[in-house]
């Protein structure tokens, strides 16, 4: 016998609001990496997240503010993302961590958030109001990256010479041939540039 009488549990206002956010930052991603950044417009994203235009002007002022909350959004998820996979891989399976965190930085690359973050910075090279408003969120979103490699990889900080920008040349390289996927899928010598940089580092760390 089902329980009919049972009190159904209403959201709170915050909680209705969160989800509505949640929902349009999530319809921002897949219209970003589906159509670009140009052709990203506030009625796409609303009809994405079944949502009117009023409820997304309700929490966010423009669109430019809108997608400052999306760059921040992408820049954060990326970093969980990527933390969250190397711990629970290296938890279950203890293994090369400079190969496993060359395959989960090229994971994470390849990934819709990151193909959104590539969106948001190729247009803001042109959009003058889109660039000053993101550079605080792109060095913010470099800086965790760094202390987030030295979280994780504790081990390597003091074998590879200036670790930083190791893992800065990596992060890069990877940005760098997401674009290139992006333009041609059946772009070749991905695995090969990924192992020499790999062999690189290996040898500087003497593993």
């Amino acid at each position: 016998m089902s329980d009919s009488s049972a009190p159904t549990v209403r959201r709170t206002q915050a909680e209705r609001s969160a989800a509505t956010i949640d929902g349009l930052l999530s319809a921002a991603v897949e219209s970003l990496m589906e159509v670009g950044y140009a052709r990203t417009s506030t009625q796409d994203i609303c009809k994405r997240a079944g949502v009117s235009q009023g409820a997304l002007f309700r929490h966010f002022p423009s669109r430019l503010a809108f997608m400052i909350a999306v760059a921040e959004h992408v820049s954060k998820q990326l970093v969980l993302q990527f933390s969250t996979r190397f711990r629970l891989i290296e938890q279950q399976q203890p293994t090369d961590i400079i190969g496993l965190a060359m395959n989960l930085a090229r994971e994470n690359t390849r990934s819709p958030h990151q193909q959104a973050w590539i969106e948001l910075l190729i247009a803001a090279r042109t959009d003058n109001d889109l660039r000053l408003a993101i550079q605080p969120i792109r060095e913010n979103y470099r800086r965790e990256i760094r202390l987030e490699a030295r979280d994780l990889m504790p081990t390597l900080i003091n074998v590879i010479p200036d670790f930083d920008t190791a893992v800065e040349v990596v992060t890069m390289f990877y940005q760098g041939e997401a674009i290139y996927q992006g333009l041609d899928p059946h772009e070749s010598g991905d695995d090969r540039r990924s192992a020499w940089i790999a062999n690189l580092l290996r040898g500087m760390s003497g593993a």
